[in-house]
């Protein structure tokens, strides 16, 4: 769990979905805005659908924002089989789902050893009414 006291700007963004260049252009962004990275935070799936997971997850640390693990680093961590997205057999995000997962899985590479649990479960904003987490660790909040 983060345990934060920020003041605003706070920029909160979901998944990249390892979609390197839509990363920089959000990083860009933010500085634009002067949002400093320790004032950014994304609820998790840095790894998903798109081609580049590694260097998305590396450009994510490389930006030192705040990150909060979604399903898709708990199972890529766990090196389990699929995302465990829930989704229903046969429908098109499960198609999807069968083809960028075992990609992602096979490209993550010993510089990103599985990603070994260095994304936090949730964030607490103190002072704020706000928590923040992926939607695969809301049930346990």
């Amino acid at each position: 769990m983060i345990d934060l006291v920020l003041n605003p700007p706070v920029l909160v963004f979901g998944g990249p979905y390892s979609n390197l260049r839509a990363l920089a252009a959000l990083r860009q962004r933010a500085d634009e805005l002067g949002i400093p990275a320790s004032h950014c935070i994304c609820t998790g799936d840095v790894v998903a659908y798109c081609a580049e997971p590694e260097e998305t997850t590396a450009a994510i640390r490389d930006w030192g924002c705040h990150v909060i693990a979604g399903n898709c680093e708990e199972q890529l961590a766990a090196a389990a089989h699929d995302c465990a997205c829930g989704f229903e057999e046969g429908s098109e995000c499960d198609r999807l789902a069968k083809g960028w997962y075992p990609f992602a899985n096979a490209r993550m590479s010993a510089a990103e050893p599985r990603l070994d649990g260095r994304f936090a479960e949730g964030a607490d904003l103190r002072g704020r009414r706000l928590a923040i987490c992926a939607s695969s660790t809301a049930a346990s909040m």
